[in-house]
């Protein structure tokens, strides 16, 4: 019997630990998927729509992956890299994949080119999770330097009430300039379109001044919420909150929901952890927020605010705003004849991003402007462009190796910036600095390198500034340590 129990006992051990591994479930999944795919052209099951409905069902195992690899204290933390990058990129490329098996609903794709572009974004999305699951970015998290926790209130007000005046400065310009607040509500989406395309410098120069209000009541929410100031504070709070959240949705509705994310942060790290039916509510507001935007903006163009059946409508309102599923398979259908290989030429605009073209020419075009230009020519004429993102990019980069390379760094860039919230879970400036450069890793996930990396140093830089003001900077954050990451 001795030998029976402890026999049972070390078979409840290796499942125990099979169970917590995310690598061992990393590599079960990949194994699935090789198997899957060896049946499948064996036995001839493909239909018309080839390997498109047995690579939708190989996302079960990866999306396991993501959960236990988010493990933090014996429960899932809601937000660890891989759950909400899962979320976004289910967003991207899956559910657009369900939609376009339903007629009359997603723009139409070629059924042949489908499943490749299927089995590329489920190659990415193993590559980004085994750099993940790699020990690189949680040593390189170690030397990255960290601020001091301990905040003076009159040091927050006096940071805070800077940021909003130049804050309040340039929106009260940007309102002027636009003929009041009243005209640019009516007007919105026309004069959105005008301020996207016009590339001075002053204006990339305004849009930045007036998003420092976002930094400002995260430094003021901070020290709320961690238990610092009284009365009169929370009543600032608020205040800065109302006013943030509407600088923030006169930038768009992208805008405000990052707003929305990154204070959810603070929240769930300084405070109480978000439970999963409050993340529900958070999901089922943040959807509605897109829904409503994207209605304004069709009422605001004249157009009719429902088109076809609800599918349609969720398509339109929703995921047509995160799909990008339909530019891959574009990529993989016509590259390289149409649109050759760029070899990383598409991130050259991040370095001369605030170059004035009238005094570069010849400055290079990032991957939307050129994917826009080659398959979408007459929006391209009328001034508009697709935004490519990560994954699109490293295709027309690099092709399927860019692919499994880029999203391996990506994936070692998430961990390292979770492993420096896990080494100070509690401080104050880890948190925003988490919080911000999560939701700029899930933003170039989402776009291209370019634009995106530039709209993350919108709202990093301000934050950098206000804590090097706020608190003094050490050079090395190995005085905590987490267990595990």
């Amino acid at each position: 019997m001795g030998a029976v129990g402890s026999g049972r006992a070390k078979m409840e051990a290796v499942r125990i630990r099979w169970w917590r591994a995310p690598r061992r479930w990393m590599a079960a999944s990949v194994l699935v998927l090789g198997v899957c795919a060896v049946g499948a052209a064996e036995t001839g099951i493909v239909g018309e729509w080839g390997w498109t409905p047995l690579l939708l069902a190989c996302i079960a195992p990866l999306a396991l992956v993501a959960v236990r690899a988010s493990q933090r204290d014996g429960s899932v933390d809601l937000f660890a890299p891989l759950l909400p990058g899962a979320a976004l990129y289910a967003l991207m490329y899956f559910v657009p994949a369900v939609y376009a098996l339903l007629p009359g609903v997603a723009p139409a794709m070629t059924k042949t080119a489908l499943p490749t572009a299927l089995l590329l974004v489920l190659l990415g999305w193993v590559g980004l999770t085994a750099g993940y699951l790699s020990s690189l970015g949680k040593v390189w998290a170690r030397g990255l330097p960290v601020f001091g926790d301990r905040w003076r209130e009159s040091s927050v007000r006096l940071v805070v009430g800077a940021f909003l005046f130049i804050s309040f400065s340039a929106v009260s310009l940007f309102l002027y300039m636009q003929g009041g607040p009243v005209r640019y509500l009516l007007k919105y989406q026309q004069l959105q379109q005008q301020w996207a395309t016009r590339g001075e410098w002053w204006v990339h120069l305004l849009v930045f001044a007036m998003l420092w209000a976002l930094p400002a009541f995260w430094l003021l929410y901070a020290q709320r919420v961690s238990g610092g100031g009284g009365k009169s504070l929370g009543m600032g709070v608020v205040g800065v909150f109302v006013y943030a959240a509407c600088v923030s949705l006169l930038a768009g509705r992208g805008v405000f929901i990052k707003f929305l994310l990154i204070s959810a942060i603070a929240r769930h790290c300084l405070g109480r952890r978000l439970r999963a039916r409050e993340m529900t509510a958070a999901v089922v507001i943040v959807l509605g927020v897109l829904v409503f935007g994207r209605l304004y903006r069709l009422w605001t163009l004249g157009q009719g605010l429902w088109h076809g059946s609800v599918g349609a409508v969720i398509w339109l309102g929703v995921i047509s705003s995160f799909s990008y599923l339909d530019t891959l398979v574009r990529l993989v259908t016509h590259m390289p004849e149409q649109l050759s290989w760029q070899y990383g030429a598409t991130l050259l605009p991040l370095v001369f991003k605030f170059v004035p073209r009238a005094l570069f020419p010849e400055k290079p075009l990032g991957a939307g402007a050129l994917i826009t230009s080659t398959f979408f020519p007459s929006a391209y004429a009328a001034g508009m462009t697709r935004s490519a993102s990560f994954l699109n990019e490293s295709y027309l980069n690099f092709g399927v190796i860019g692919v499994l390379a880029g999203m391996f760094l990506l994936g070692v860039a998430a961990r390292l910036l979770y492993r420096y919230l896990l080494l100070q879970p509690h401080n104050k400036a880890t948190v925003i600095i988490y919080g911000v450069s999560l939701l700029g890793l899930l933003g170039v996930l989402k776009g291209e390198v370019s634009t995106s990396t530039t709209l993350y140093l919108y709202d990093l830089i301000p934050c950098l500034a206000g804590l090097v003001l706020i608190g003094p900077l050490r050079s090395r954050g190995r005085g905590l340590r987490a267990d595990r990451a």
